[in-house]
């Protein structure tokens, strides 16, 4: 992403002295097709349609400057190529009242409504909002693992668990985890990818120590939730062949973005890398 602090009489010098260079051939990024989001004109990917977006595209084409991580957004002029016109298109928007860049704009996300060969890394700013909730006071938490589009568990991995408040600062864990099992034998779980039977193992239940019960109430003081379903649900078909599923108290949750709600991706590798820490 490109400086943001440059001045602008340093912006307004490059602008002067890249547009001289009339010349030069762009060199197009080219990629698949995607179902990214993004502002169109918002070049170094800011959330905003200023000078610097043209600057960036100038410097990345003309001057060896940072690669515009999104090229559908930089492509200003919808022309499926980024090139020159893009930076003198968002130029002429922003200082003589020119059309603006076509669908999605340069003021709503959204995906590219005329598919070209750019690529897209999506742009942060486009992201539905994550909301840091303290989910710290709960008296029940739960989690489970569950099959989606087929089922693909790890085994050895933690299947399920619970930590339910029986007393100020006292939790009891209960914990299951995935083991390889023997059909006809023992009672598997639904078919699972990569193993013809799953059995969920329960662990011994146990209290939590109270070095332990601190580092859960750390962890949950601060849970990345998503309201919003992915954007990228509305363009692709999403199959997980697992779900993860989280609850405290009322408040539920998955690892699938296209539920409403679901945690982030941060959220939930630290959520796992808890529960995996108090199987001890």
């Amino acid at each position: 992403m490109t400086d943001n602090s440059r001045s602008s009489v340093r912006l307004g010098c490059e602008v002067a002295a890249l547009l001289a260079v009339l010349a030069l051939e762009a060199s197009p990024a080219l990629g698949a097709f995607s179902c990214d989001r993004f502002r169109r004109g918002d070049a170094n990917g800011d959330g905003e349609v200023n000078l610097s977006d043209p600057v960036a595209t100038l410097l990345a084409l003309f001057a060896s400057g940072p690669p515009i991580g999104c090229a559908d957004a930089a492509d200003a002029d919808d022309s499926g190529s980024l090139e020159l016109t893009d930076a003198v298109f968002t130029l002429e928007y922003l200082f003589q009242g020119h059309a603006a860049p076509s669908a999605p704009g340069p003021t709503e996300c959204g995906p590219d409504a005329t598919p070209d060969a750019l690529s897209c890394d999506a742009q942060d700013v486009c992201d539905p909002p994550r909301v840091d909730s303290d989910l710290s006071g709960f008296q029940s938490f739960t989690f489970e693992m569950a099959g989606a589009f087929g089922f693909c568990p790890d085994i050895g991995s933690v299947y399920s668990a619970s930590i339910v408040k029986i007393a100020e600062s006292q939790y009891h864990l209960e914990m299951a985890v995935l083991r390889e099992g023997t059909e006809g034998v023992d009672e598997c779980l639904p078919p699972v990818r990569g193993s013809p039977c799953y059995v969920a193992e329960p662990l011994p239940g146990r209290d939590l120590s109270a070095e332990e019960v601190a580092t859960v109430l750390a962890e949950f003081q601060s849970v990345g939730l998503i309201a919003e379903r992915d954007p990228i649900c509305d363009c692709v078909a999403i199959d997980p062949c697992r779900v993860l599923d989280f609850q405290w108290d009322s408040v539920r949750a998955s690892d699938f973005p296209c539920a409403e709600p679901h945690l982030d991706g941060g959220t939930v590798a630290d959520v796992l890398s808890l529960l995996e820490g108090l199987r001890g």
